[in-house]
């Protein structure tokens, strides 16, 4: 995994004590590594699961993992094939109409954030990786329930579609160090507004 995403073995490490403290991988001795993922499925994890205070951890993980996965999908985008790359670009064309939407919801807008980051999730071509993406996003999304239509505020959304767009183009232009680096402050700006408004709560 370290090799794939382009990271030390360290934050590797982190993530790992971070998914066993979050109950999100156990130790397994035998085939297929010396971890197991539990309660992987296609729904979020129950929200007792990840408590306020947890998803501090949750977001950590998030941050350590998902710009190395952008910077694999660039470093790959020439030699996919044009399925993925449509989907991509299907994508990030749905979010930008969403996030200009004056009478959207909340929820489309939220549908079309999280099906962009799957689209790139998937060109990297990691299954471990995209199943761990997957269920950190589910809990995220499930956790900030409370405070996601404060969210939907237009600079939030420019904010966030500017970001999107670094992101997409860097991606697209296959610059994998450039796709690290714009996914890496989105990440930032977007995981420091949930907290923000978390803790107004």
């Amino acid at each position: 995994i370290a090799d794939d995403l382009d990271c030390s073995r360290a934050t590797v490490a982190l993530a790992v004590n971070i998914l066993l403290k979050e109950n999100f991988i156990r130790p397994h001795a035998g085939e297929g590594g010396p971890y197991k993922f539990t309660g992987i499925g296609p729904g979020p994890l129950p929200a007792e699961d990840v408590t306020h205070a947890g998803m501090d951890g949750v977001l950590e993980l998030r941050l350590c993992i998902e710009p190395g996965v952008a910077a694999l999908a660039a470093a790959r985008w020439k030699e996919l094939e044009s399925e993925g790359k449509l989907q991509l670009e299907h994508a990030y064309k749905e979010l930008k109409r969403e996030a200009k939407k004056k009478d959207g919801t909340v929820q489309a807008w939220l549908e079309a954030d999280r099906a962009f980051h799957q689209a790139f999730h998937m060109l990297a071509g990691n299954t471990l990786v995209q199943t761990m993406l997957a269920q950190l996003s589910a809990a995220i999304a499930d956790n900030v329930k409370d405070v996601v239509s404060d969210l939907f505020d237009s600079e939030y959304r420019k904010q966030t579609q500017d970001q999107h767009t670094a992101m997409f183009e860097a991606i697209t232009a296959g610059k994998a160090e450039a796709a690290m680096i714009a996914t890496r402050r989105h990440l930032h700006y977007a995981h420091e507004e949930i907290r923000r408004r978390m803790r107004r709560r």
